[in-house]
């Protein structure tokens, strides 16, 4: 169980307003997403937490506090307080939120992606929520994209992109 410690609301409240890369503040390689139980606490009161996320360095393991788990960590301060309790547990509800743009497409994502990976809600271009969010498929549903004409495929060693080409746009 990962611990953060926090000796006051301040404290805590510096934290939540420093912005993070997705790139480590140690070593500089880059931080993927993983899901821990976490305790937090906050001056006397202490949070715990089933399944939160938290951006984890690829090389030296150095893990960070996402904005959207941040916000989780401050909402559930704010109902320990106001119910002058001084220790919460909390679970996820398990709702699978789906993003409207791509209802009808039944993309397989964890919405929380969006929300955790730096930058990717703050893109200011397409302005619809969830834009960004990364979808999972199998690797073989690229070869319907790599033989149309109007996608090109470039295949990294990090990502896999399609990208539809300057042809395709009207």
């Amino acid at each position: 169980m990962k611990k953060y410690i926090f000796d006051s609301y301040d404290d805590f409240y510096n934290e939540y307003i420093t912005v993070r890369s997705p790139q480590c503040i140690e070593c500089g390689e880059d931080c993927e997403l993983v899901d821990s139980e976490v305790a937090c606490y906050i001056k006397d009161r202490k949070l715990q937490f089933s399944s939160m996320l938290l951006l984890r360095c690829k090389n030296c393991g150095r893990e960070y506090l996402p904005r959207y788990s941040k916000q989780m960590i401050d909402g559930a301060y704010k109902i320990v307080v106001e119910a002058n309790e001084f220790q919460g547990v909390f679970k996820p509800l398990g709702s699978k939120q789906q993003f409207d743009y791509c209802k009808e497409q039944n993309y397989l994502y964890d919405y929380r992606d969006y929300f955790n990976i730096p930058g990717l809600c703050e893109d200011r271009e397409h302005y619809i929520e969830g834009f960004l969010t990364p979808v999972y498929f199998e690797k073989e549903a690229l070869v319907y994209f790599r033989v149309l004409p109007e996608y090109e495929v470039n295949i990294c060693k990090r990502s896999i992109v399609g990208i539809p080409t300057s042809n395709s746009r009207s």
